[in-house]
């Protein structure tokens, strides 16, 4: 749910407050803006506040002509992700736990790509060969990548990463280049890029009406 929020939050910060010459459009799109950040900061999700920030770096550098003016609405906007960031309320020794078995999902993919590199284990495989595989039992049964890229690379082996890869590049150059008619769509990309990196969002249906 964060991820489809860091998805959403540049197709309404854009166009309803940005560009909108409407006042109640404006009040709307602040009173969305609002409520996506409130669900973020619920779901205490450190790669969607991550994203945010990323988001408005992606915009800061590549959509804006710096102007002192400028950098002060912008600074405090990046402000946002650092201040949710600071009150995330899970437990330290949790945040440690869930760093490290991250690393070890996505080593377990490696192994999994090195031994099948041409095709992969397959098509919804991993979880069910992540004991296989893994070297770390601190967590057992069926996991899954928590990123995109090694899910990709472990169940289609390195073509289908390098396919894969190949078209998010892609869209994001065809994002890029009409990043100053519509930037809400580089910065989205961008945003959600950092998101799919840490989710197993390869096979997610709303990346690919996004690249449509």
């Amino acid at each position: 749910m964060a991820a489809l929020i860091v998805l959403v939050l540049p197709m309404v910060f854009f166009p309803l407050i940005l560009r909108s010459p409407s006042t109640i459009n404006r009040v709307c799109g602040i009173s969305l803006v609002l409520f996506f950040l409130i669900g973020i900061w619920l779901s205490q999700s450190r790669a969607a506040m991550l994203a945010i920030a990323a988001g408005l770096l992606a915009f800061l550098f590549t959509c804006v002509k710096l102007r002192l003016r400028l950098l002060i609405p912008f600074v405090t906007l990046l402000a946002i992700p650092i201040i949710l960031l600071s009150t995330i309320q899970r437990e330290s020794s949790d945040l440690s736990v869930s760093s490290s078995m991250r690393l070890e999902y996505s080593l377990t993919g490696i192994r999994m790509a090195f031994a099948n590199p041409i095709t992969g284990v397959g098509f919804l495989n991993y979880h069910k060969l992540f004991e296989r595989h893994t070297t770390k039992f601190d967590e057992y049964g069926e996991r899954t990548a928590h990123s995109s890229w090694v899910l990709a690379l472990s169940e289609t082996g390195f073509p289908g990463l390098i396919l894969f890869l190949s078209l998010f590049i892609f869209i994001l150059k065809r994002a890029f280049s009409i990043r100053d008619t519509q930037p809400e769509l580089f910065v989205a990309l961008i945003s959600y890029g950092i998101c799919m990196s840490l989710l197993s969002h390869t096979y997610q249906l709303p990346l690919y009406i996004f690249f449509a």
